[in-house]
């Protein structure tokens, strides 16, 4: 059997409030989050992920903008590379793009 077929359904995963339950729980939703969204999902689950208006120079924006972008990448390859591009407005903040 495939590593794959030998992990538990995603679908069927709970936390019902336990607490010697949270360890594992946690654990398997780590693991998810950075498999589907690289390591923006893993900072998301995490709750590191800074709030987009705490962003206080070009370089903590640029970081932000790759790592968004690497999560879409994860699930749209197609969508992620026509972000790519300077030009096409994802890099700019939002204000920016009225």
């Amino acid at each position: 059997m495939s590593k794959e077929s030998k992990e538990e359904d995603e679908s069927k995963w709970y936390y019902d409030g336990k607490e010697e339950e949270w360890d594992q729980f946690d654990r398997k939703m780590t693991r998810h989050m950075l498999k589907q969204y690289d390591v923006f999902g893993e900072r998301l689950w995490l709750g590191e992920v800074p709030k987009f208006e705490q962003l206080n120079t070009v370089q903590e924006y640029e970081s932000y903008c790759v790592d968004v972008w690497r999560a879409i990448d994860c699930k749209d390859s197609t969508q992620a590379r026509k972000l790519w591009p300077p030009d096409s407005g994802f890099w700019l903040p939002g204000w920016q793009r009225i």
